[in-house]
């Protein structure tokens, strides 16, 4: 098992544990799709990135999360091959998300602004006064988002937390999504799983 078998399809507990291993190891084998580098006392995993769209034809970016991808649903004779947008995984605090890939409606010709939307609690003193950095929890489950291109070509804000509740509302742009005739393509914003972070009362993603 490689670091592309853990981040495709569902977690399970044989996953968490090789995961573990390879993290506390200093061999990480990434398998394809995936880049490893050592950077000083570090191993960044990153996806490999290759020229064109994130279509699903030859030459598409293989990206672990925010690509087009054609996968399997049921076995045997109830198997049926759907086209969806890839999902993987979110840190949030101290919780992780392993995100459904997004079925697509290819029937539906149009452009969409994709993204995954998340409740999140900051960190907070103990009087809840003040906002604390980096986030304690996810207050919620991660959601699809798709945002039609006629209602404006940019995101939709963050609502960053207050001291009050620590709660606030990350928008994490994945891209633009068009479908025509049949045919889906994705030019993606970013690319890897996701890293919820709150410095000064402002809620980031980082992608890798």
């Amino acid at each position: 098992m490689d670091l592309s078998d853990i981040f495709s399809g569902a977690l399970s507990p044989a996953k968490w544990r090789a995961l573990g291993d390879y993290l506390a190891g200093g061999t990480i084998r990434s398998g394809p799709g995936l880049r490893v580098r050592q950077v000083g006392n570090q191993t960044l995993v990153t996806a490999r990135r290759s020229r064109g769209g994130s279509g699903g034809g030859s030459g598409a970016t293989t990206c672990n999360f925010g690509s087009i991808i054609n996968y399997t649903v049921g076995t045997g004779e109830a198997a049926e091959t759907k086209t969806g947008i890839r999902g993987g995984i979110i840190f949030c605090g101290d919780k992780n998300f392993n995100v459904e890939h997004n079925e697509l409606d290819l029937g539906t010709d149009g452009e969409w602004l994709i993204s995954i939307q998340l409740e999140c609690e900051a960190n907070r003193d103990d009087d809840h006064e003040l906002i604390l950095g980096g986030v304690k929890t996810s207050a919620d489950t991660p959601d699809w988002d798709a945002k039609d291109w006629s209602e404006g070509t940019d995101y939709d804000d963050n609502t960053n937390p207050t001291p009050a509740t620590g709660l606030g509302t990350i928008v994490v742009p994945l891209g633009k999504l068009t479908i025509a005739d049949g045919v889906a393509s994705m030019e993606p914003d970013g690319c890897g799983n996701i890293t919820i972070g709150q410095c000064d009362g402002v809620l980031s993603s980082s992608r890798g």
